[in-house]
């Protein structure tokens, strides 16, 4: 005789799938108790006899409309273990009024949660309590292939405008030589620095002011001539001095003050929090590797700087220092980085700038030459030079300085 004693459940919206991709760490009595509620219960009954879930079908008392609303559904035979099994709804078909077949899957997951045993895990995971952006700051080792540059900064302390510099011991000015120490920006010199600006109008001042030094026999008094950014003069106070030549009338140079300090300035980049076809969900990702800014001098050194390591919540500030010396010594550092108000640890050095070539003897070969017929009028003359600069980048931003 047949025990019509065996349980079904019926209910709807369990957020499972049966590829188990989620899966809920429910036992037995949790699952239960969330398909009895009444967001996801659909139907219940208990007097059906013996269910084999082998046969992947059953036929149950619920009408067809009801079934169509569940995707889950348990049962239990009090004669085998008094065991809930849990299975995927895989079919649903009409078969009367108050018949409907329906066919099934076993969730495996589910079914057997209640006997698995785990082992501890060397590894935990966890929510944060604090997602804050620069908080988390333990790198995980992911590979992140090639980083995009989202934006693109020059410096143009460094690249626009420059000067030619002519270190020399002879004033073509007052006729003087100079015996003594000159220092420009910290940096000693045993010859004065004279100035004049690099375009058309310069050289032809260059050009005059190297002639006049020849005509007055002091050629070898010009040690050197290089290549300055702009950014390197106090500009207000250059003093212009104006002199006359033998040989073309008039002509200009600059000198500048002495100074005993490097020149320093800071350029503030704002942090890159925000594009337009993205929104990250955990904000580690707008930490290092995943966001960060990258400085380059153009000539193979870099630096990365971490945005969350900056104290500045909105900016990432670096200091350029430079002082006056032919190629121009200089260098970025960051400020208030790693804790430490100048990070002297994370420095790049800023890319040479050009030296003019200059011989002495064969300016003076070719002044013999034409000592005679010097012109009267000097001629546009160019002088080449390649603008030297850095480049700051980060997903990466990217800034030349």
């Amino acid at each position: 005789m047949a025990t019509y004693n065996a349980q079904i459940i019926l209910a709807k919206k369990i957020l499972l799938d049966r590829e188990h991709k989620n899966v809920l760490n429910y036992n037995n009595s949790e699952l239960l108790g969330l398909m009895r509620d009444s967001e996801h219960f659909v139907a219940q009954a208990d007097d059906y006899t013996f269910i084999n879930k082998s046969d992947k079908q059953i036929r149950v008392n619920f009408s067809y409309n009801d079934c169509l609303t569940a995707n889950y559904i348990a049962f239990i035979n009090p004669n085998y273990a008094n065991k809930w099994f849990f299975a995927f709804i895989t079919e649903i078909k009409f078969y009367s009024n108050q018949m409907t077949d329906i066919s099934f899957e076993i969730d495996n997951w589910a079914t057997w949660f209640d006997m698995l045993e785990f082992k501890p895990c060397y590894t935990l995971r966890e929510h944060v309590t604090d997602d804050s952006i620069g908080a988390n700051r333990v790198e995980e080792n992911l590979s992140v292939g090639e980083v995009d540059c989202i934006s693109s900064v020059i410096d143009g302390g460094l690249t626009l405008n420059s000067w030619i510099c002519v270190l020399s011991a002879w004033n073509p000015e007052d006729k003087t030589g100079y015996n003594g120490i000159a220092v420009y920006n910290g940096s000693i010199f045993g010859t004065n620095a004279y100035l004049f600006r690099n375009n058309d109008s310069g050289w032809i001042e260059l050009v005059a002011f190297i002639l006049q030094t020849g005509v007055d026999g002091h050629s070898a008094d010009i040690r050197d001539m290089f290549i300055i950014p702009n950014i390197l003069l106090d500009l207000p106070n250059l003093e212009q001095h104006n002199y006359e030549t033998t040989f073309a009338g008039t002509h200009s140079f600059y000198t500048m003050s002495f100074s005993g300090e490097s020149k320093k300035y800071t350029i503030p980049f704002e942090k890159k929090y925000n594009w337009q076809d993205y929104k990250p969900k955990n904000n580690k990702l707008y930490c290092y590797p995943y966001n960060y800014l990258l400085v380059s001098n153009n000539n193979g050194n870099y630096g990365i700087y971490k945005y969350e390591e900056f104290s500045d919540k909105e900016n990432a500030i670096l200091q350029t220092e430079l002082s006056f010396n032919i190629g121009v010594s200089g260098r970025v550092v960051p400020i208030n980085y790693k804790g430490m108000e100048i990070d002297d640890d994370d420095t790049i050095p800023v890319g040479k700038f050009p030296t003019c070539s200059w011989s002495s003897d064969s300016y003076t070969n070719w002044l013999t030459q034409q000592a005679i017929n010097i012109p009267t009028q000097i001629a546009s003359i160019g002088f080449g030079a390649v603008t030297g600069g850095i480049g700051v980048s980060g997903s990466k931003d990217v800034v030349r300085l």
